[in-house]
């Protein structure tokens, strides 16, 4: 069991990071470049996370890394199976879409729409919602670099937007809605 009680002095500071370092086994940067695999970057503008190693992984786990990129995740919600499609094998999609949510989540909002509207068909997959994955894939093949950037502009404002898709899933007729702030 550990117990570590943190303080603002500099001694109590490096007190801590020693105990963490012996009882955890962990390495101490002052200025980190990964972090759970999330590359980091700065500079005197902000900060850039980004995942580049991870989407490369992915790629080459499902046999994409060589394959044409896309410029879109994605053109419109996957279409509903119909009853004369045959349901696949859903482990498959299921392991694509635990990789991509991760990514989304973490480094790569542009995928996260895409990716949430596809999880909704990865108990019962069809060709049709294998082929959207793939193009998710694809587009993360041309755009592997792509990651967040948090810029230090000292205005302390914080900016939120919102957008939503009324009635748009084609199964249910639910709406969609989505924010983000920066």
């Amino acid at each position: 069991m550990c117990c570590w009680q943190v303080r603002s002095s500099q001694t109590a500071r490096a007190s801590v990071i020693e105990q963490l370092k012996r009882d955890l086994k962990i390495t101490h940067k002052e200025k980190p470049d990964t972090y759970v695999g999330i590359r980091i970057e700065q500079d005197k503008d902000g900060m850039r996370i980004s995942q580049e190693a991870y989407v490369n992984e992915i790629l080459k786990r499902y046999g994409m890394e060589e394959s044409k990129g896309m410029r879109t995740p994605w053109v419109q919600r996957p279409v509903k199976r119909q009853d004369k499609d045959k349901p696949l094998e859903p482990r498959v999609m299921q392991e694509i879409i635990g990789s991509l949510t991760y990514l989304a989540g973490a480094t790569r909002r542009d995928i996260s729409a895409a990716v949430h509207a596809l999880a909704a068909y990865q108990s019962e997959p069809c060709e049709e919602h294998f082929k959207a994955a793939k193009r998710i894939l694809r587009y993360l093949n041309s755009t592997k670099s792509y990651g967040i950037k948090y810029l230090r502009d000292g205005t302390g404002i914080i900016e939120g937007y919102c957008d939503a898709d009324h009635a748009g899933d084609v199964d249910t007729r639910r709406s969609t809605s989505g924010t983000s702030s920066r």
